[in-house]
């Protein structure tokens, strides 16, 4: 499992800290100097009220129940070790976050430190409701020596720094080892998409057990796939980065050849369940072999959320996600 656990993660490592925004952020807009300053200028009134112990600040984050618990632990440790310091912890599910945090902004109430993730990042950037964090970290008041320098600029807007990531993470495949073994079918690491499709059609004909593939991961997988046409991408500065539409049909095709053939899930199930909830996804939440998955993908750090949300008498494992070429699809995606 360490060995697997090794593969999928590829370079997993912790890092500094969680991008902040401005309560009571500007209209849209470019963010201007004196936007910055003020911004700038009012995250430094607040650290200062920390350093003499009366602060109290808004944390907002998305996950499953594992994050939250562990969210919500470190921030009481961090009151625990600064007296005076308190947090509002705002947990929700992946869905609804977004839907709060527009609202939030709409309302000029952004909570002060939020989870972002990096498909936002611009769109918040460009509406001036993040602070610029570069003048922390050329203080050294956010040191990031151990921090991989891509790292860093993927949380970076037009040379700018505006969130720090806590977290690197890898495209990974949870699977029910129970019932692969039942099915006396091997998962190997490195499947090509073929493959995967030949054991999706084994499994569902051994134990009646359906595939899912993409439960609210759909568009990393395409890129993942993408990436694995001689390097090709999904999108390159503003356009497709592919050289045909050829090179979208494998992946549309597993779920038209599964649905079709009856050992994909159906569409409809999915109209039940809340996106990006592990507790309900299909894998773990199915009832019956005709709404449960043998499979999930997802990504590394979900790893131990699917583990602790499992029914006892279900062993997981995990590894990578399918591809033509699977070492030039992977990827490391900051958290």
């Amino acid at each position: 499992m360490k060995k697997k656990l090794a593969v999928v993660l590829a370079a997993s490592m912790a890092a500094v800290s969680l991008a902040a925004c401005g309560g009571g952020a500007a209209e849209s807009g470019s963010t201007t100097g004196a936007d910055s300053q003020t911004t700038a200028g009012a995250a430094a009134e607040n650290t200062t009220a920390a350093a003499s112990g009366d602060a109290s600040l808004t944390v907002a984050w998305w996950g499953n129940q594992t994050r939250n618990e562990r969210t919500q632990a470190a921030l009481d440790k961090y009151s625990e070790l600064n007296p005076g310091v308190a947090f509002d912890g705002q947990f929700s599910e992946w869905s609804d976050y977004w839907n709060k945090l527009a609202t939030a902004a709409a309302g000029h109430s952004l909570p002060d430190v939020i989870q972002m993730d990096y498909a936002y990042l611009d769109q918040y950037v460009t509406n001036n409701l993040l602070v610029d964090l570069t003048p922390y970290i050329e203080d050294g008041t956010l040191n990031v020596d151990n921090c991989s320098q891509d790292i860093i600029n993927s949380g970076s807007v037009d040379g700018k720094v505006y969130s720090i990531a806590i977290g690197i993470n890898a495209p990974a495949m949870v699977y029910n080892k129970t019932i692969t073994d039942q099915a006396g079918v091997e998962i190997k690491d490195n499947m090509t998409l073929d493959e995967f499709v030949a054991v999706s059609k084994e499994i569902y004909e051994k134990t009646g057990c359906k595939t899912n593939m993409a439960y609210g991961v759909s568009q990393e997988i395409l890129q993942a796939m993408i990436r694995g046409y001689d390097g090709h991408v999904l999108f390159d500065e503003g356009k497709l980065g592919v050289d045909s539409a050829d090179e979208f049909v494998p992946f549309y095709k597993v779920y038209e050849d599964g649905v079709k053939e009856g050992w994909y899930i159906e569409p409809s199930v999915f109209a039940e369940l809340t996106p990006g909830s592990i507790e309900q996804d299909p894998l773990i939440y199915g009832s019956s072999p005709e709404t449960m998955s043998w499979v999930a993908f997802c990504w590394s750090n979900q790893y131990a959320a699917f583990t602790n949300a499992a029914p006892e008498d279900m062993e997981l494992d995990l590894t990578t996600w399918p591809s033509k070429d699977p070492k030039k699809s992977n990827f490391l995606k900051p958290s």
